[in-house]
């Protein structure tokens, strides 16, 4: 069960810290992203022909419905901000609260309305090698940000 929030937190976040900034490089950044993940589910899922054909489109639509939460997240609020509880009013924590919680929900139902019809188009154990693949996919990704990262000396 962890395992599973830690995963949708990721998938939250991903998206959010890929459209932060939306330039020209990000734009590259982001197809490039696309193309890398492409590449790794084909490998990780051994997809037929068949299967290729029927299941790319329903998964590029279902990953466009995601990003358009997090885009529509953003437009309202602009470049995401460190949030401070503390430095926050009741009611603009409870809001905040409220429009993540409606987010996970939008989310949830995505998932749901998906994870059907994936099961239509692939055997069952597909399906859920594609969640696998999916949660491996960020893993490395996260990885590889972080050994961009120069080291933080603490203070």
């Amino acid at each position: 069960m962890k395992r599973i929030k830690f995963t949708f937190l990721v998938l939250l976040a991903l998206p959010t810290l890929a459209m932060a900034q939306p330039d020209a490089k990000d734009d590259r950044m982001m197809d490039e992203i696309r193309a890398q993940k492409v590449a790794y589910l084909t490998t990780k899922l051994e997809l037929t022909p068949a299967e290729a054909q029927q299941f790319w489109p329903v998964y590029n639509e279902y990953s466009q419905k995601k990003e358009d939460i997090h885009r529509e997240r953003f437009s309202k609020k602009g470049k995401p901000k460190p949030v401070d509880p503390d430095q926050m009013t009741n009611e603009e924590a409870g809001q905040m609260i409220d429009n993540m919680v409606a987010d996970q929900e939008k989310m949830a139902a995505i998932e749901k309305e998906y994870s059907q019809k994936f099961r239509k188009i692939l055997p069952v154990k597909k399906v859920l090698k594609l969640y696998e693949a999916e949660m491996d996919f960020k893993r490395v990704l996260l990885d590889r940000i972080k050994d961009r990262r120069p080291e933080r000396r603490k203070p």
